[in-house]
């Protein structure tokens, strides 16, 4: 019964990573494809520690795709980032509430 379930649990990883090859082998032919390049970056630091933010890309936001920033360092009603790059491509939004987070940039690309 154990080598059963080991070799189940064994064939669904195999296919688990099938999948993920070719979700990535998509991705990047879409890439390749779209003819346009991909020069947003947005790069959280680790000076807040274990309190570092962290970047979720792709996530559907308000009827759109964007990265979402999660994380951070929250002291009272503030949330802190802290990033070594920060860039937005034309066309893409920054949060409405940025006024009420504070972040800061290292290396700020225009």
């Amino acid at each position: 019964m154990h080598l059963q379930n080991q070799q189940l649990e064994d064939r669904n990883n195999c296919n688990l990573r099938k999948q993920n090859w070719l979700q990535l082998l998509l991705f990047c032919s879409t890439l390749t494809l779209s003819g346009t390049s991909v020069c947003a970056q947005i790069t959280p630091d680790n000076t807040l520690g274990a309190e570092s933010s962290f970047i979720r890309p792709n996530i559907f936001i308000n009827g759109a795709n964007g990265d979402r920033i999660e994380g951070g360092a929250r002291r009272g009603d503030n949330l802190f980032h802290s990033f070594s790059q920060f860039n937005i491509n034309n066309g893409q939004r920054s949060p409405k509430k940025i006024n009420e987070e504070e972040a800061r940039i290292v290396q700020w690309i225009p």
